[in-house]
């Protein structure tokens, strides 16, 4: 998803990049840039944890952003829909929304993620983000194949 983010003097004009941000990171980022510390536990006492990640360096291009998976939920699904690493995407959950089309994959009918015809994939198609940003053609590569696993490596 794309974003814009402006801080004259810090955040240099036309900087781009291609990490894996979520705005659940602007949480740790705001704190960090508004010199606040995450709380560590609740009115409980009972320990937080955030999994929020402070992207100011890779805003102010003094490093790389931390993050390098994440993971694809609805508000109905206990497990990911799907999973990122690097420029990979593994898609578990192909069907839903009562077949209402997507426009997303040529694999799947297009359907969407959630409703009652849910079709979860056990050999996930696996894509490219970077080849193939809108998820239209699944890699050549299968899941257990060598080439396949390293990529997936941390």
């Amino acid at each position: 998803m794309p974003a814009i983010a402006v801080m004259s003097g810090k955040i240099k004009a036309g900087a781009r990049n291609h990490d894996i941000v979520g705005g659940l990171d602007l949480v740790a980022t705001f704190a960090k840039l508004g010199g606040v510390e995450l709380p560590k536990n609740d009115r409980e006492g009972k320990q937080i944890i955030f999994d929020s990640i402070d992207m100011s360096p890779l805003l102010f291009g003094t490093g790389k952003s931390r993050r390098k998976s994440w993971f694809y939920f609805t508000e109905s699904e206990r497990s990911p829909g799907a999973a990122r690493v690097g420029n990979y995407k593994a898609v578990f959950n192909l069907g839903g929304d009562d077949g209402q089309a997507t426009g997303g994959l040529a694999v799947d009918s297009n359907l969407g993620w959630k409703g009652a015809e849910k079709d979860v994939a056990t050999a996930p198609p696996i894509f490219d983000l970077w080849q193939d940003p809108q998820e239209r053609y699944a890699s050549p590569f299968t899941a257990g194949t060598p080439r396949c696993a390293s990529a997936w490596r941390p």
